[in-house]
């Protein structure tokens, strides 16, 4: 098997050296970056399968460098670092092929789980998953090629596998607005909560995307809408 190239672009050296320690085994090549231009300059000049990616840089940002790897179409893996556990942006990183984000403090287990997950998803295609995860992550992997109509499908799929997922209706809720329907997403949103009234990123995404005009119609036309389709 060949080995796994991974660079980790994050200012902070000991969340750097956390990650690099994690996958210190042979299978994996491992880099790492402390500045946004540096390692924006490493992908623009060399192959990568997996970048970690700060989203807090200081001078070139994560979110600016993932805009540049969506604008140049490099063909890498993205895992967003965020101090938070949902960011507020998180729907234009999905926009970028950004799909899995990782919270600090950062557990070495979860890292790996998140890798393994993104090796795995290359080998789903919709004729060999069954499952709910394999939706998932069929979903996220269509995200990751820019391909939404498709990411759409697989996770409506998801969701008739496990029909009280708050995850799933939260993702389709960020796909939806991806495509331009404000109040599909809106609608999602809240089947997520309506499952989980504690998930919290269905809790932000509706907060953020009910304060906003929604297809040139108030905040009141939007709840309106919201009531006649529920």
């Amino acid at each position: 098997m060949a080995q796994i190239r991974i660079l980790i672009i994050d200012d902070e050296i000991n969340i750097a050296k956390t990650i690099a320690a994690t996958f210190s085994k042979s299978e994996y090549l491992v880099e790492l970056c402390h500045d946004g231009a540096e390692g924006l300059k490493k992908l623009q000049t060399a192959e990568w399968d997996i970048v970690f990616l700060d989203i807090r840089l200081p001078g070139l940002d994560g979110m600016q460098i993932l805009k540049q790897i969506y604008d140049d179409k490099i063909p890498v893996n993205v895992i967003m670092i965020t101090a938070y556990g949902s960011i507020e942006n998180a729907v234009q990183a999905m926009k970028y092929g950004a799909v899995d984000f990782v919270p600090k403090p950062l557990e070495p287990e979860v890292l790996r789980e998140i890798v393994r997950k993104i090796i795995a998803r290359h080998l789903f295609t919709e004729q060999n998953v069954a499952e709910y995860q394999e939706f998932i992550e069929l979903t996220k992997l269509h995200i990751k090629q820019r391909e939404y109509q498709k990411a759409h499908a697989a996770i409506k799929q998801a969701i008739a596998q496990k029909p009280e997922a708050a995850e799933a209706y939260n993702l389709l809720g960020a796909i939806n607005e991806v495509l331009g329907d404000n109040i599909a997403a809106a609608q999602a949103y809240q089947m997520a909560i309506k499952f989980d009234a504690h998930y919290a990123p269905a809790l932000e995404n509706l907060k953020r995307i009910t304060s906003m005009e929604a297809n040139s119609a108030s905040l009141l036309d939007l709840m309106a809408t919201l009531k006649v389709r529920d």
